[in-house]
């Protein structure tokens, strides 16, 4: 058990500095997420898979939800 637990805080801990070293190139701006120029809303959530499957889309699809007050 001491050796798999032993294994696991190695790769805990790699993933940890691999986070951190990703934090550092966002907030250098080295590193931006890539978002297709389209955004849709969840009432058009049948037009965003659409366009997914399309072969279309280039990076994430934004999805946006409004939030109506009460």
């Amino acid at each position: 058990m001491l050796r798999l637990y032993g294994a696991a805080f190695i790769q805990s801990s790699f993933i940890r500095g691999s986070i951190i070293n990703i934090a550092q190139l966002v907030e250098k701006g080295q590193l931006r997420p890539l978002v297709d120029a389209k955004s849709f809303t969840f009432a058009d959530i049948a037009a965003a898979h659409a366009h997914a499957e399309s072969g279309a889309a280039i990076g994430k699809i934004v999805l946006e939800q409004s939030f109506k007050a009460a």
